[in-house]
């Protein structure tokens, strides 16, 4: 699905460096493979809009290899064609890779289907507020956890699922994919890892023979959410940090 986007207008500077922090999300869209394609979206390769069996390699600035410029590509300004340039560089448009939606379609969908779509996009919104909330108050971003600090706020997080299931009254279905849904964004699993994973927290909620300390984590994140939705920072930072503490005493 294709919308009309902006696209911005970028001068080449050269020796500048004006690269911005990483966006929130960075690392999700930076591995995200579209079901048509063999390479990430944000890559250098492509499928030939010729003939989709192949691909396309780019590359930023113009070579002597043959590689399609993507300066060249959209380029609206070049110097050398003016007696007197409007300006010292070179002018380029830079377009939003994002304007293609491929999580789904937009149009076409039932009414049901569309009220599903709109729970749960709210849903993980507030999930993804959530973990935002934690990384603030424990002070290290997401990117900058350990493995094992991650799984620790996933099945934290699963609590937070329980809680919205059983306030919005979600369907089974609509849990689960809910689950999955945080697993991939925010906390970047690939989609296998996280219907796997997404399956072992639902067998160890209703197990806790099974996964006695994940099964308390997932509890204390009920508790969690509570504490997120009442604006208590101060009873999630302790509720998250104690977790941290007995399950990695010697965390820095």
């Amino acid at each position: 699905m294709q919308s009309i986007t902006h696209v911005a207008a970028v001068d080449y500077v050269p020796g500048g460096d004006f690269t911005i922090p990483r966006p929130q999300n960075y690392d999700y869209w930076c591995q995200y493979v579209p079901s048509f394609s063999l390479y990430p979206i944000l890559s250098w390769y492509a499928s030939d809009a010729n003939d989709t069996s192949k691909l396309k390699e780019f590359t930023m600035f113009p070579n002597d290899q043959g590689i399609v410029s993507l300066w060249d590509y959209r380029r609206i300004v070049d110097p050398d064609i003016w007696t007197k340039p409007l300006n010292d560089g070179e002018v380029t448009l830079l377009n939003w890779a994002l304007n293609d939606y491929y999580a789904g379609p937009i149009i076409g969908v039932s009414p049901e289907e569309h009220i599903n779509d709109m729970i749960l996009a709210a849903a993980a919104s507030e999930l993804e507020q959530m973990v935002d909330k934690i990384c603030d108050l424990l002070g290290t971003p997401l990117e900058q956890t350990t493995e094992l600090e991650r799984q620790v706020m996933a099945a934290f997080g699963f609590g937070a699922v329980y809680g919205i299931t059983h306030r919005d009254q979600l369907k089974e279905p609509q849990a689960h994919a809910l689950s999955i849904r945080m697993l991939i964004k925010p906390f970047n699993y690939s989609e296998q890892q996280a219907v796997d994973f997404a399956d072992d927290l639902i067998r160890v909620a209703s197990d806790r023979e099974a996964h006695p300390v994940m099964n308390t984590i997932i509890h204390r994140g009920i508790d969690g959410h509570r504490q997120f939705n009442q604006d208590d920072d101060e009873g999630l930072a302790r509720n998250i940090q104690e977790i941290l503490a007995a399950v990695q005493p010697e965390r820095n």
